[in-house]
C-alpha cells in the first residue's frame, strides 16, 4: 500500500447545503490523476445526501497543480 495523498470535508453541510472539499496529493504524485480522481470519488458519494446542496472547492492562485483540476 502506498499513499498519495489525504482528503475530508471541512465540516457539515451549512444551513444553505453547501459543504467544502480540502485535500493534498504527495508532490511526488502529483500531475498524475490521483487529485481529479480524488475529488470525483468524494463528490459521488457526498452529493447521494440530500442535505447536500452546493459544492465548494477553493484553490490558492499559487497552488498551480490544484488549479489544473
Amino acid at each position: 500500500m502506498e499513499i498519495v495523498g489525504s482528503a475530508g470535508f471541512h465540516d457539515f453541510p451549512d444551513e444553505n447545503g453547501m459543504i467544502e472539499i480540502g485535500f493534498g496529493i504527495v508532490p511526488e504524485k502529483q500531475n498524475q490523476g490521483y487529485g481529479v480522481e480524488l475529488l470525483t470519488g468524494m463528490w459521488k458519494m457526498i452529493c447521494k445526501r440530500s442535505d447536500v446542496k452546493t459544492l465548494r472547492y477553493t484553490v490558492s492562485p499559487e497552488n498551480k497543480p490544484s488549479m489544473h483540476i
